[in-house]
């Protein structure tokens, strides 16, 4: 089995045949786009954990702009989704360091992605590091965050997760026990094509573990004053797409 970040990372057939006879170790990078000359760009994923999305905006940069997501780690098999974001500025910061040792760095995230880029900023700022750009996209103040958040259920937590047009609404979700909400909602993307054939309730079930996990780091986090510049970035509406954050 490969991940999809396996699959950005290692982009030849032979690449691929040589990650499925060894274990390469577990990275969050993502590489969306590792071509160009000019310093890469490393956007943070949103609540879901997913950095895959960031692929159109990677595009619209141009081929001369390398740029690498972050995905959070819960997604595969034996992992543990983090807590805090804390731990996983400082995860994405040793990550990005052993890629890029001396900077100078820019960082971006979308939404709850934005706030642990703003936190990986902290860190390298303290530890002495340029940061050229930290750019947040619709990044919420955490003064707005609601503790209430933290007690959804997850049939709406998982509808927050699929498009609209999924076919399943949170209240026949309700009806159902954990593991048949989960049954469900696979078999209803499967047959949209909207999730590869191999995918499963277990696969599912850890993306949502990380969802929460995540939830739950952004409401414990409360940063502290950021002596840099900061690039904010708000759409004038948002499209009808499932509220990730």
């Amino acid at each position: 089995k490969l991940s999809a970040a396996a699959v950005f990372r290692h982009r030849t057939v032979e690449e691929l045949a040589a990650a499925m006879r060894i274990r390469v170790p577990w990275s969050p990078l993502v590489p969306i786009q590792t071509g160009g000359s000019r310093p890469p760009l490393f956007c943070v994923h949103p609540l879901g954990g997913l950095a895959i999305g960031y692929a159109a905006l990677a595009r619209s940069l141009g081929a001369d702009q390398p740029f690498c997501g972050l995905q959070s780690i819960g997604m595969e098999e034996g992992q543990e989704p983090l807590d805090s974001v804390q731990a996983m500025a400082a995860m994405y910061v040793e990550a990005i360091r052993q890629m890029l040792p001396d900077g100078p760095y820019l960082l971006s995230g979308y939404s709850y992605g934005g706030r642990v880029a703003y936190e990986m900023a902290q860190v390298l700022r303290r530890d002495g590091r340029d940061v050229s750009l930290l750019a947040l996209l619709d990044c919420a103040s955490p003064a707005l965050d609601d503790a209430t958040i933290t007690d959804v259920d997850d049939a709406t937590l998982l509808c927050n997760l699929v498009p609209d047009d999924i076919g399943v609404t949170i209240e026949e979700l309700r009806r159902l026990d954990a593991d048949a909400q989960l049954r469900s909602v696979v078999a209803k993307a499967r047959e949209r094509g909207l999730i590869p054939p191999d995918f499963d309730t277990d696969g599912l079930r850890r993306f949502l573990r990380v969802y929460k996990s995540n939830i739950v780091a952004g409401y414990r986090h409360r940063p502290a004053p950021y002596p840099g510049r900061i690039t904010l970035l708000q759409t004038e509406e948002r499209a009808a797409i499932p509220d990730q954050n």
